[in-house]
């Protein structure tokens, strides 16, 4: 700052400078810098270590970043920066002169994903970027009310939602519907539990995921939900609709009944839907990574299976960096990588008394 005056005011010093000259440029040098408080500083550093993640939406949590002061006067500080909806701040008092560290901590919500820069609100100043990562985004519903009778055409209705921070998946509960992003992938599960069925012989509920304007099934999402006889009631015991789907537009989806012999009651408390948007947060120019993932399913003819033999899907529904070989139905997986694998099927049984052991 005072080599700053100096060189900025030329003439207000003779040669040599008188002792009255120079306490005149160091008050006016003073009276440029500020602190906040009522110290002076000659000089800051940005360059201190950034701790800590900023979320998109999420509302900032043990984040902090490190300053470097060079103190000319000891004092007060009072210093903050702001962008993107946070503000990085720190205030406290100096009391030794020359290089002191500050640690300013961040409050606030950032609004968008990407990297900002920060200036802290000093003279001399500094700046520093900090970068808002994109959360994984994911909503869960459920219906909890009273139950719902489901026949062919029967769209399912949920009642209680939860929501990721900052998500963009939205839900309607008028339709119980969902709003999915162009271009995101997504892995949209149902589960549920069905009873009552009207067709105790040969009955069955099957639910799609659809499309909510048109009802047009989306890929091969069908789950078929069949009476399981016993002492108390029939019921389908828990099953699941599950697939991975990436709408090329900006989509409006639901879950409904496209097959049926007869009808079902839904059960209220014993189901969910979660819809989680498939990736990891990093650090990029989007703030998120597509993770790697497979989504296959058997669509002609039925496989009939006995001890040893091999579960074969035939077609290749959604992949993202998992081969698979839809002869053999065998799935590569790379070293090193972990992974969630998942089945879900229906099986017929040859015999009553019967069963099938899937590994």
């Amino acid at each position: 700052a005072y080599q700053a005056y100096i060189d900025a005011n030329p003439n207000a010093f003779s040669s040599p400078a008188t002792i009255a000259e120079v306490q005149a440029a160091i008050a006016a040098a003073n009276n440029t810098v500020t602190s906040g408080g009522t110290s002076s500083i000659s000089g800051f550093n940005c360059s201190g270590a950034l701790t800590g993640t900023l979320l998109v939406g999420t509302p900032a949590t043990g984040v902090t970043k490190v300053i470097t002061a060079t103190v000319a006067t000891a004092g007060t500080y009072n210093i903050s920066a702001t962008a993107n909806g946070v503000t990085f701040s720190g205030s406290g008092t100096f009391s030794g002169l020359g290089s002191q560290q500050i640690t300013l901590t961040a409050t606030g919500t950032p609004t968008a994903i990407g990297t900002n820069s920060f200036t802290i609100n000093t003279t001399p100043s500094c700046s520093f970027n900090a970068t808002t990562l994109g959360n994984v985004e994911y909503i869960m519903v459920s219906r909890n009310s009273a139950t719902q009778t489901l026949s062919l055409d029967t769209d399912l209705a949920f009642d209680s939602s939860s929501v990721a921070p900052g998500s963009t998946i939205a839900f309607n509960a008028a339709n119980s519907s969902f709003t999915l992003k162009a271009g995101k992938t997504y892995r949209l599960t149902f589960t549920g539990q069905l009873n009552g069925f009207s067709n105790t012989t040969n009955g069955v509920v099957g639910i799609s995921w659809v499309d909510a304007t048109t009802n047009a099934q989306l890929g091969n999402s069908l789950g078929e939900f069949f009476p399981v006889n016993n002492s108390f009631w029939t019921n389908s015991g828990s099953n699941m609709v599950d697939m991975i789907y990436t709408p090329t537009t900006s989509q409006n989806v639901k879950l409904r009944v496209t097959n049926a012999s007869g009808t079902a009651i839904f059960q209220n408390k014993e189901n969910s839907v979660v819809i989680q948007e498939i990736g990891a947060r990093g650090n990029n120019s989007v703030g998120f990574t597509k993770a790697e993932y497979l989504y296959v399913s058997r669509n002609t003819v039925v496989n009939n299976v006995n001890s040893g033999a091999s579960l074969i899907y035939n077609t290749l529904n959604e992949s993202n960096g998992i081969p698979y070989n839809t002869s053999t139905g065998v799935i590569s997986l790379k070293a090193g990588k972990t992974y969630r694998l998942t089945f879900n099927g229906s099986f017929w049984y040859g015999n009553p008394n019967g069963y099938i052991e899937v590994v």
